[in-house]
């Protein structure tokens, strides 16, 4: 990270770490992904180890709560645009929180459709959750560090998903170990022998087998039942960042202030092109920058204009005088009294330049055959 900071450009610019927007926005990320990610990992491994389904048929349960995330993302987006993020994702959490409370709840014998029904209520708050996190989060950025805010978003995604996941199997494994000590403690032997155990101990080795793998399942359902207990108060916990989004429609200021910039920047390109066009002739003997050729002086300023001004610029060009180096042509005495009237505005302009180009030339060679 020390060298990210010197670099000139770096992989992963750290500066975006300095806006808090962005840090709560990524604060909440991590708990979308970690509610996201444990549904898709402990949902299918409870249904195939515990319930002994084919995995097929696990990935059949989980459709339903995909669907719903991907319908949920453009709307999500429609909602951002029209009140802000604070609220979507304020209820969005909620939503996940009381639906993973109620995945907590669920035992051995869960119902397919409870497991259904609660993976597509807390895909739905997190899918409405999602996006406004994430677009608020790169909205609070300046225009300069928005790539470098879209590459930290998408580098915090892939951690958690897979920090997330290997920290809750761990924790997990941890517990069921614990869990299985405890409660092989309780099944003890001799005159304190419960009277299903010495049941299961007269049907053999086939009978303590099946005792074991009911604990085995009981414990294993526990564990992933306190992952969504942790990603419940996770998510109500998060409540508290949520409400420090910004509320409302996005501003107008930022758009407004573009429009500005950008009607600033044609206004001082046209005024520059404006007073190019009447700048006097550079001084005699200098040397252009670009081809490095001594300038020919130019006698009396003839060459300070070559072409007529466009409508924009003649607004912005002082008005003089323009001399005329050679005259328009006067119209025969055998031309009819239409053709005898005095020229356009157009034709007056056009021979003006022209006579101007003339003189401007004849100027240039004069000097260079001078020099």
């Amino acid at each position: 990270m020390v060298i990210e900071l010197d670099v000139p450009n770096p992989l992963v610019n750290l500066k975006v770490l300095t806006y808090w927007p962005f840090v709560n926005s990524l604060l909440l990320l991590v708990v979308v992904m970690t509610g996201m990610f444990t549904g898709l990992y402990f949902i299918p491994q409870y249904l195939q180890n515990v319930q002994g389904m084919q995995a097929f048929d696990a990935g059949l349960v989980l459709l339903p709560a995909s669907l719903v995330v991907l319908t949920m993302m453009p709307i999500a987006g429609r909602i951002y645009d029209a009140v802000g993020p604070r609220w979507p994702v304020t209820i969005g959490m909620l939503i996940a929180a009381y639906a993973s409370y109620q995945l907590a709840q669920m035992n051995v014998e869960t119902p397919r459709h409870f497991i259904e029904l609660n993976l597509a209520i807390r895909n739905l708050g997190l899918g409405l959750s999602m996006m406004p996190i994430m677009t608020a989060g790169l909205a609070a950025l300046p225009p300069t560090l928005s790539s470098a805010g879209s590459t930290m978003n998408n580098v915090m995604r892939q951690v958690i998903s897979s920090v997330s996941v290997a920290a809750l199997t761990g924790m997990n494994t941890d517990a069921a170990q614990q869990l299985l000590a405890d409660r092989g403690a309780l099944y003890s032997q001799g005159a304190q022998m419960l009277p299903q155990i010495a049941e299961y101990q007269a049907q053999g080795a086939g009978g303590m087998v099946g005792l074991y793998t009911m604990l085995t399942n009981e414990i294993t359902t526990q564990t992933y039942a306190n992952g969504f207990y942790l990603v419940a108060v996770m998510s109500l916990a998060s409540v508290g960042l949520t409400l420090a989004l910004r509320s409302g429609r996005p501003s107008m200021a930022k758009s407004a202030q573009t429009r500005g910039r950008r009607g600033l920047i044609r206004r001082g390109a046209g005024g520059h092109r404006g007073r190019s066009l009447g700048n006097a002739a550079p001084p005699l003997g200098a040397v252009s920058g670009s081809s490095r050729r001594r300038v020919v002086p130019d006698p009396g300023g003839l060459c300070r204009t070559t072409r007529p001004p466009s409508a924009s610029t003649r607004s912005l060009t002082p008005s003089s005088p323009v001399p005329r180096a050679i005259a328009p042509p006067r119209p025969s005495s055998r031309t009819s009294t239409r053709s005898r009237s005095a020229p356009s505005a157009s034709t007056m302009s056009a021979w003006t330049w022209t006579s101007e180009a003339a003189a401007c030339l004849a100027a240039l060679v004069s000097a260079s055959d001078t020099a």
